[in-house]
């Protein structure tokens, strides 16, 4: 049975001092993620990616027409790489994750919104990795809850076998 560890009844659900520091002690921190869709991309997968939300940019679905653009071929939709990225992680060291254990316990979470930037295009034949992690935590003032907000910001690396960076969020 896991021995589940939890935070003194007056800081669950505060933003406290500690547990914004707990928070800052993750930063940089490799996160594991949950095996990708598709470890290499292939025509079918990107076509059938592109066709199932409506996509009819034939640079996306048709290999000849890829073959007289700029990209010499056809390329992956650019959210077709959240389907991919292989990461090494297999966990959190435990010294690590002792750190940040408890950080912001019961303070609620929002996802407020993601950019995405792309670099290099995917080719049949693409083998993706990824890394996530938490990039940076800001304390803001806040008209709601308590006047204190936390802005923890995550960032996912995709870089392809030559190790250059294809897509980040």
């Amino acid at each position: 049975m896991t021995q589940r560890r939890t935070m003194p009844a007056e800081m669950q659900g505060k933003i406290t001092e500690d547990g914004v520091a707990r928070m800052r002690a993750r930063i940089g921190v490799l996160i594991p993620q949950p095996p990708p869709y598709n470890t290499e991309a292939t025509f079918d997968t990107m076509r059938h990616f592109a066709h199932g939300y409506g996509e009819d940019n034939p640079l996306f679905t048709d290999t000849d027409y890829g073959k007289a653009t700029r990209w010499r071929g056809l390329i992956a939709a650019p959210l077709y790489v959240q389907t991919m990225g292989i990461t090494t992680v297999k966990e959190i060291p435990p010294e690590i994750r002792k750190k940040g254990a408890g950080a912001l316990t019961g303070v609620p979470n929002y996802l407020s919104g993601s950019s995405w930037e792309f670099f290099r295009p995917i080719y049949p034949g693409d083998v993706i990795f990824q890394r996530y992690f938490i990039s940076d935590v800001q304390e803001k003032r806040s008209e709601f809850g308590g006047g204190k907000a936390v802005v923890v910001y995550h960032r996912r690396e995709y870089t392809n076998r030559a190790g250059e960076i294809v897509t980040t969020n």
